[in-house]
């Protein structure tokens, strides 16, 4: 059995045997010159015989010369194995195995190499792309640690990360008919085109271009597809990330009723334990924000959040405040930047700032010239416009604008409306048009009105360390702005 020699001992005969002499090997080591002597002794009891000369102090033996490169070899190999260990445990080495889809290898593959090796230099990175069903039985396997695939379906063995939606199109020469300027896709002659599947071809199921999956040619190769396209053989669908925008002799259409797509995600397995430059790979954060902060902070906060994080993958979206408040609740997002009508017990809220309401016009309203005075009881003789933030007004004077004729949803095709005189309406400053020049914003003043813009997430769900950092640097981009956020002038022109 070999004995119990541990590394510190040795390396306290490396520094005597280099300094050959024993005080001045305990000034190195910041010890006493008695415990460098016993632990020289120790370890010389440990190996058998002596190491240095006992007639001539700090001189070694025989057997203590012949001992020093193999004690030198050790410790370099201790120090090799603890800093590979550390830089291991750190994501800073060690090996991935990423598995992609042909056309996200020919789409953001690079960008994404690229921005992980300038942080992980030294981490082996092994890619390999394959079809959405050979990606998943890897994953599953062991035989890749991540994927970045198509979804058919959720499974209870894999976790998905959602990162876009890539659209079907049909796919022909660009001569073809249907890929003319102002032309309409005749389905019911469908049948009459020369089809051709591929492996995407499954997506169209249950479509009104659900044809193609009983096309007498198939071609599961993307090189030989490209070539019969190019050649005029038929006609195909592919997903957007698919279509080969090499090619100058093919064009693109989206198939527009109903639009059909498929779900691209970061896939890994939920029972196998990553290495720590994996979770860096696949560190993602997922960020919802009400359309307003879209057009305002948001700019603001990525800049100041990258600087920090380079490497965390962040996906915002942004919504209304409902659907936010169900995202969070069901995990699809990790953080929310949206508005609060009530409190509730699942969600945890910080509150970033006030955002006053007013009423939008074009310049040229009587209402929005300097010194008016707004006559509520005329409110119901004007042209209103409702939107999504319009409850904001219950049980205010500017109450009517709940009962308006018109209701539009969409942003812009309300400041058409606005611009176009089509009426007046009711906004949250933040979600006012700034860049439009013809319209205008008051504050409804007796009584103020304004809702209340929080940072929304999860009590029940255990958050990422980058996460918390998002968080704060959220918080304080809104401490920061909250001047300009907040009090918006009476009258805008």
């Amino acid at each position: 059995m070999l004995p119990d020699i541990k590394i510190a001992q040795i390396n306290t005969f490396l520094t005597v045997a280099h300094c050959k002499n024993f005080r001045k090997a305990a000034t190195v080591l910041y010890r006493s010159q008695p415990a460098v002597s016993l632990a020289i002794k120790q370890l010389e009891q440990l190996l058998g015989a002596c190491l240095f000369d006992p007639e001539r102090h700090g001189e070694l033996s025989a057997f203590g010369a012949a001992f020093l490169p193999e004690a030198k070899a050790l410790y370099q190999l201790y120090e090799t194995t603890l800093h590979n260990g550390m830089s291991m445990a750190q994501g800073q080495s060690g090996s991935i195995r990423l598995g992609v889809l042909p056309s996200i290898a020919k789409t953001v593959l690079a960008h994404i190499i690229r921005a992980f090796l300038v942080q992980h230099p030294q981490v082996h990175l092994q890619v390999q792309d394959d079809n959405g069903d050979n990606l998943r039985d890897k994953v599953l396997d062991r035989r890749i640690d991540l994927a970045i695939s198509s979804i058919w379906q959720t499974e209870p063995d894999l976790h998905h990360t959602h990162l876009c939606a890539d659209r079907v199109g049909i796919v022909a020469r660009k001569s073809h008919p249907w890929m003319q300027k102002g032309s309409r896709i005749n389905w019911d002659q469908l049948s009459q085109e020369k089809l051709i599947r591929n492996g995407t071809t499954p997506l169209v199921d249950k479509t009104p271009a659900q044809g193609f999956l009983f096309a007498a040619m198939q071609v599961t190769n993307m090189t030989s597809l490209v070539a019969m396209l190019e050649g005029g053989a038929g006609i195909t669908t592919l997903p957007w990330l698919a279509f080969p925008r090499s090619s100058h002799e093919l064009a693109f259409r989206l198939i527009e009723e109903p639009p059909v797509q498929r779900q691209i995600a970061l896939m890994k397995s939920r029972h196998h334990q990553q290495m720590p430059a994996t979770a860096a790979l696949s560190g993602s954060i997922r960020l919802g924000v009400l359309p307003s902060i879209a057009k305002t902070v948001l700019a603001h906060i990525i800049r100041a959040f990258l600087v920090q994080h380079p490497q965390v993958h962040l996906q915002v979206q942004d919504d209304n405040g409902d659907n936010l408040r169900d995202k969070v609740l069901d995990r699809r997002i990790d953080l929310a930047i949206s508005s609060i009508w009530q409190t509730e017990p699942d969600l945890h809220h910080t509150h970033l700032c006030a955002d006053r309401v007013g009423i939008v016009a074009r310049k040229s309203h009587p209402w929005m010239q300097k010194g008016s005075r707004i006559n509520w009881d005329q409110l119901s003789q004007e042209k209103l416009i409702r939107n999504g933030t319009t409850p904001l007004v219950d049980k205010t004077p500017a109450q009517g604008f709940l009962f308006a004729a018109m209701q539009v949803t969409n942003m812009t095709s309300l400041v058409a409306m606005l611009e176009g005189g089509a009426g007046i309406t009711t906004l949250p400053w933040l979600a006012f048009p700034r860049s439009s020049h013809e319209l205008a914003f008051r504050l409804i003043e007796e009584p103020p009105v304004q809702r209340q813009i929080a940072l929304m997430k999860s009590r029940h769900h255990q958050q990422m360390p980058a996460t918390a950092a998002l968080e704060s640097i959220i918080i304080e981009t809104f401490k920061r702005r909250t001047k300009d956020l907040e009090n918006p002038t009476q009258l805008i022109t």
